[in-house]
């Protein structure tokens, strides 16, 4: 976990600076905040700003798993080794290899290009807020992105709980293509590294 906290924060930091990069070229006249003096009322904002930004995640996932199945899941915030982890979790329910990706994406997809948008319509007062949330969605997101870049490689048969038991039908890895059995169980060392 520590891990993929710091790889996160340094892919937040990146893709902050990206973003900010990138509004001049649909904004011109952007300038970012450089410089600025650290207030307690900026730290206040980017903190509720981040907050709000991982509710809304977490939301996404809750609603596509209600869209997709009809399962009343439940957001669960823990604090552990001071960082604010939050996920949504469905107890004994299984899903589909792709329903799980399409849940697992959801959030990342919609957030950012809703924040993409809103670069288009906003006050350029708002805009750094923008980038830090979108940014922020995006380093977030990196779990997501993970998972579902590891379901993928398996079988479509293949069914996953939220909980992180995956269960493959006998058979189904011994038909799959076998570089992409070695590149799931490559992917898999790395993240049982990261999370230990």
């Amino acid at each position: 976990m520590p891990i993929l906290f710091m790889v996160g924060s340094l892919m937040g930091i990146g893709l902050y600076f990206l973003v900010i990069a990138l509004i001049p070229l649909v904004r011109p006249g952007f300038i970012p905040i450089k410089n600025a003096s650290f207030k307690l009322t900026t730290f206040a904002i980017l903190l509720s700003a981040g907050l709000i930004v991982i509710l809304l995640h977490e939301s996404l996932h809750a609603i596509s798993l209600y869209l997709v199945g009809h399962i009343r899941p439940k957001i669960v915030f823990k604090l552990s080794l001071r960082v604010l982890a939050a996920y949504v979790e469905s107890p004994g329910w299984f899903l589909p290899r792709n329903i799980y990706i399409l849940v697992a994406l959801a959030p990342v997809s919609i957030l950012t290009i809703t924040g993409l948008g809103l670069i288009f319509i906003l006050p350029q007062s708002l805009l750094s807020l923008v980038a830090v949330c979108v940014a922020g969605n995006l380093a977030g997101s990196l779990g997501d992105l993970a998972v579902a870049g590891f379901l993928f490689l398996l079988p479509a048969s293949t069914l996953a709980t939220t909980q992180g038991d995956i269960y493959v039908p006998e058979g189904e890895l011994t038909n799959h293509n076998q570089w992409k059995k070695g590149l799931r169980l490559w992917i898999e060392q790395i993240l049982k590294n990261m999370t230990s």
